[in-house]
């Protein structure tokens, strides 16, 4: 009974300390340019780290929106006045309507709504690793 207890806190040990060493090595900052500073053939180059804006003032192009059914739309992107998303989601209780999604690597909402739709309100989630912002798109369609 004591050598498994023994062989368990070797074991829990070690997994602590692989996720700490996992977990330091992520926190280092990135850097944009690599070359060292006493680097000959660049002289001028400096490092910094590299973190993501904060996202701030997200919405959509058109925030309230009248499609026609069977009508191809004008793509509808999200823009921001700082910060980079990198992960997106539509959030609702009901799908998009039919024929109209959201691109993620886009970020902007396409398509053709194939079905009469009444208003609804979307929320989409953004997110970079400085936070995230979950702004309101109002959709029908006619």
């Amino acid at each position: 009974m004591v050598l498994l207890s023994l062989e368990l806190h070797k074991i829990l040990s070690r997994a602590l300390l692989i996720g700490l060493i996992a977990c330091l090595a992520c926190s280092k900052p990135k850097t944009l340019n690599s070359a060292k500073p006493e680097d000959p053939t660049r002289p001028d180059s400096e490092q910094f780290a590299v973190s993501a804006s904060e996202l701030k003032n997200c919405r959509f192009t058109r925030p309230e929106v009248v499609y026609a059914k069977n009508q191809p739309i004008t793509p509808n992107p999200v823009l921001c006045d700082s910060g980079v998303a990198t992960f997106s989601e539509v959030l609702s209780a009901r799908p998009l309507p039919a024929g109209l999604r959201f691109s993620a690597s886009t970020l902007r909402l396409e398509g053709t709504p194939t079905e009469a739709s009444a208003a609804g309100v979307y929320r989409l989630y953004l997110e970079n690793s400085s936070g995230y912002l979950i702004i309101p798109l109002r959709i029908s369609v006619q």
